[in-house]
């Protein structure tokens, strides 16, 4: 027993001269952060076209092969740029609407501006501007964003592709009867005819859409009462239908007419009782309206 309490003194004696040589001593010490480009979110892009109320993409335009705009129409767009350094390290963004796919000086520059007055030093931020379409801006576009960082790095997919659209495309329409252009609509009949065909019927209305974009137009339709030279008679609009319905001197919808494709118009008018014999004029409107 004495020689095991002998060996334990000795070890505590040791570990206290070890513990009593314990110190500290201060170091420096420092890390390099290298530069991040921003990247553009290309998922994150959205844009929309607004007449008043929105066309695009939830519109009447939803369903066209290229967006569209046309002058003052707006158009409205919105993409996230992140950048690892931090959103503060994000310098600018921009759309860029070129005819190719590379943005050069040429091309139509939209600034961006960030949607938060204050960052926060988030890694991401969102990016947001509304153009209004111009005359001169005209044809395909497509649509690219670039962005910069406070050290000047371009983004490292600077100027990716990110949609198109077609500014102020033509638009273009025939209203014709057999194969010339639709010069007038005029019955022959007397009093108490009913259903009378115009002679210039079957009429046709083609949309043609030159630049393949996907318009589709309104055709309405409206018109006066017809009248003798000497005011003795009256045939009134109500009198007349176009495909059947009844017309009237307001607008009506009457159909719409697709990219590309042709609706037929038919005329048809019911001479009323009495009706004095002569010559009754009056007019007709066919009123076309881009969607």
């Amino acid at each position: 027993m004495l020689e095991v309490s002998k060996t334990i003194l000795v070890l505590l004696a040791l570990l206290g001269s070890i513990n009593a040589g314990i110190h500290a001593e201060d170091y420096s010490s420092s890390v390099d952060v290298n530069n991040s480009a921003p990247f553009i979110d290309a998922h994150s892009f959205s844009m929309k076209i607004f007449l008043e109320e929105e066309v695009y993409p939830t519109g009447v335009r939803g369903g066209a092969r290229i967006p569209y705009a046309f002058q003052g129409e707006a158009l409205k767009f919105n993409v996230s740029v992140s950048d690892d350094n931090g959103d503060q390290d994000i310098q600018s963004a921009s759309i860029v609407l070129s005819e190719d796919d590379t943005p050069d000086g040429d091309d139509l520059t939209v600034p961006l501006k960030a949607v938060e007055d204050e960052r926060d030093g988030d890694s991401r931020l969102a990016f947001r501007a509304s153009w209004m379409v111009s005359s001169s801006a005209q044809g395909l576009k497509k649509i690219l964003v670039t962005s910069m960082d406070a050290n000047g790095s371009e983004a490292t997919n600077n100027g990716v592709i990110v949609g198109e659209v077609f500014l102020n495309p033509t638009v273009h329409y025939e209203i014709k009867s057999g194969d010339e252009a639709l010069a007038s609509v005029s019955f022959e009949g007397g009093a108490g005819d009913v259903n009378v065909n115009a002679r210039e019927n079957p009429i046709t209305i083609n949309n043609t859409d030159p630049d393949k974009v996907g318009i589709k137009i309104r055709v309405r339709v409206w018109g006066t009462d017809l009248t003798n030279k000497n005011g003795e008679g009256v045939i009134p609009i109500s009198n007349m239908k176009a495909n059947g319905m009844k017309m009237s001197s307001e607008p009506q919808l009457l159909f719409v007419v697709d990219s590309g494709n042709t609706e037929t118009l038919e005329f048809t008018l019911d001479f009323p009782i009495p009706l004095p014999a002569g010559s009754y004029k009056g007019t007709v409107k066919i009123e076309v309206e881009l969607m």
